[in-house]
């Protein structure tokens, strides 16, 4: 049977290869674009009887502010190494201050960690793991866990640390830059175009053109097909671009 781990951190793991590739992104070709723009006006003339000429200046926009925007994303996030501190940390949570003081107690003593977690811990999700909590990294624990546990040497026991779900004496049983998850990497790279794109909102002089609403006749009214093609247009151009999954 396998050791369960004690007092004494054991090696770091190394991290797995995957066995399956990754998904690799499919060129987009003029023929390819031409032929889903192609595609998209026949959908709109068939679900909202809109004639081709009235979309395609509007579609062609539309899809060239995407490939636009996906190369600027590309080219911003080109350099995001996607690799970032992280813990490996166990617990033993208890109800009260007092309880925790005696758990540290008893670790100084020289009792086993994973007999005083499956003894005492009311984490019942880990507590007959030795209260191993694994590799995690920022805004993964709440506050004042991830804090505490950040700031331990490796091996080293914490003094009891209160959150809302009682005291806990951590042990740090590594810490190091590991390589994030492929979801984990996507929200690093939003994170990063999306600061981008607050910033430079903020700092530049935006020209709002809209002098065509002087012009634009109010009857008959728009027909809601077309506001309703009009609003997904507006939609569309403030999301964030999407990435692929694991």
């Amino acid at each position: 049977a396998e050791e369960s781990p004690t007092n004494t951190p054991t090696a770091s793991p190394e991290p797995t290869t995957p066995t399956t590739p990754e998904p690799t992104a499919t060129e987009f070709t003029l023929e390819g674009y031409q032929e889903l723009f192609q595609d998209s006006l026949n959908s709109f003339k068939e679900a909202y009887n809109i004639s081709p000429k009235i979309v395609e200046n509007g579609l062609r926009y539309s899809i060239k502010s995407q490939l636009y925007r996906e190369k600027l994303y590309q080219e911003l996030t080109a350099d995001a190494a996607c690799v970032a501190p992280q813990v490996w940390a166990r617990h033993i949570l208890v109800d009260d201050e007092d309880t925790a003081m005696q758990v540290i107690s008893r670790l100084s003593d020289g009792e086993n960690f994973c007999d005083l977690a499956s003894e005492l811990s009311t984490d019942t999700s880990n507590k007959d793991k030795c209260g191993d909590l694994g590799w995690f990294g920022e805004g993964r624990m709440v506050t004042e866990f991830e804090e505490a546990a950040y700031d331990l040497e490796v091996g080293e026991i914490s003094d009891p640390v209160e959150t809302q779900f009682g005291f806990h004496v951590i042990q740090s049983l590594g810490n190091e830059n590991r390589q994030l998850t492929s979801s984990e990497c996507d929200q690093e790279k939003n994170a990063i175009f999306l600061d981008w794109l607050i910033e430079t909102r903020e700092t530049s002089e935006i020209e709002i053109k809209d002098y065509w609403a002087d012009r634009s006749p109010t009857e008959p009214s728009v027909p809601i097909q077309i506001d309703y093609y009009i609003q997904q247009l507006i939609q569309s151009s403030l999301q964030p671009i999407p990435t692929s999954q694991p």
